[in-house]
């Protein structure tokens, strides 16, 4: 995924461990996006994507 976010926005991306089954993903310190309702699930690549460039928009 880090690849990907490089790829696409030329940006460096940080990851960290969570907890509990939630993935959050967060640009400038906003969340554009989170499993919190799909415990578990983890999005793909593009979907991830998809939502930072719905957020710089």
């Amino acid at each position: 995924m880090a690849a990907e976010i490089k790829r696409e926005f030329g940006a460096e991306s940080k990851f960290k461990k969570g907890h509990g089954g939630i993935f959050e993903v967060m640009v400038d310190g906003r969340v554009v996006h989170t499993n919190r309702d799909d415990l578990g699930v983890i999005p793909e690549n593009e979907e991830v994507t998809q939502k930072i460039r719905e957020s710089s928009g």
